[in-house]
């Protein structure tokens, strides 16, 4: 196998970790926690569509209610609401932690894994 089979073969192992990354959350990629109406953005329309939710008045759009169940207690309710009000207001959720984007482990992996391949691929050229 030459150099540049080498530095293809590293980037489907980095490709292939990111994938894991996003499927050890159960997190579908490019989701965000708290972007329960799938905008692509948290906003206080979001808490306001949970808020919805947790009383009746509204469903979810398919597919988003890993990003509406912010505290992942399996229940879309009035806490996750407040969860991303809070996070919206500059706190954080009731871990301490700010609202995680799911996409934040694939992006570091892609990030560093191109970083190197990048520098494996001018390595092999030389």
């Amino acid at each position: 196998m030459g150099k540049i089979g080498i530095v293809l073969l590293a980037g489907m192992l980095v490709m292939g970790f990111a994938g894991m990354a996003c499927a050890a959350d159960n997190a579908p990629i490019g989701a965000l926690k708290g972007d329960a109406n799938a905008d692509g953005v948290v906003t206080s329309a979001d808490v306001k569509l949970i808020n919805q939710v947790a009383v009746g008045a509204a469903v979810l759009p398919e597919g988003s209610f890993w990003s509406a169940d912010v505290n992942e207690d399996g229940i879309v309710n009035l806490l996750d609401a407040k969860l991303v009000q809070n996070w919206l207001e500059g706190g954080t959720t009731k871990d301490g932690k700010a609202v995680p984007l799911a996409w934040a482990p694939l992006s570091i992996v892609l990030l560093l894994g191109g970083a190197f391949l990048l520098a494996a691929y001018k390595r092999a050229l030389n």
